[in-house]
């Protein structure tokens, strides 16, 4: 393995740690936020490309439900779930590790996460948008919510598990390979 693979994997198992850590944090966040019942703060919502912030006083009495949480909560879990088994990937190919069959299951749970993303991504937005849309000045707008998946991600998810499959072979044929004389 060359220095600069090596250094590319450091990199990368860095980065995913980091963001591991980051998806705890916001997910400890949101918990205080809802157990602190925090409704005079200033709502920013973003999905895709729109992007609504509520001024201070405006959402007066909103607040979200636990089913806000939950939903928010578990949309966290799979990027963090995706996040380990990135690190776990790139942990076992800065040490040389590259055929294993934990590697191949990193990349089938990354898989997984994503196909689910595609279908999950924009729910607990629409939820908290849902709840928010009563607190629009909406007298000459129509605003209608439509759920729906992410084709690319969709895709993205299908390929990665192809791989998964590719990898997966990849390890028979290494065992194979190494029980031969």
């Amino acid at each position: 393995m060359s220095k600069g693979q090596k250094s590319f994997y450091r990199v990368m198992h860095g980065l995913s740690i980091l963001f591991f850590i980051l998806g705890l944090i916001a997910s400890g966040f949101l918990i205080v936020i809802k157990l602190t019942n925090a409704a005079d703060m200033i709502y920013s919502l973003v999905i895709g490309p729109l992007s609504i912030t509520f001024t201070e006083g405006t959402t007066q009495g909103f607040s979200f439900t636990y089913l806000d949480l939950i939903l928010l909560l578990v949309y966290i879990a799979i990027f963090l779930i995706m996040f380990w088994n990135v690190q776990v990937f790139f942990k076992n190919l800065k040490d040389e590790m590259l055929f294993i069959m934990e590697n191949a299951r990193a990349i089938r749970n990354v898989a997984f996460c994503v196909i689910f993303l595609a279908f999950f991504n924009h729910v607990p937005f629409y939820s908290l948008l849902n709840k928010l849309l009563p607190y629009l000045d909406t007298n000459q707008v129509e605003i209608s919510l439509q759920i729906s998946f992410d084709f690319g991600l969709l895709f993205t998810g299908l390929a990665i598990l192809a791989v998964y499959q590719i990898f997966k072979e990849a390890v028979r044929i290494k065992e194979e390979n190494d029980l031969t004389i």
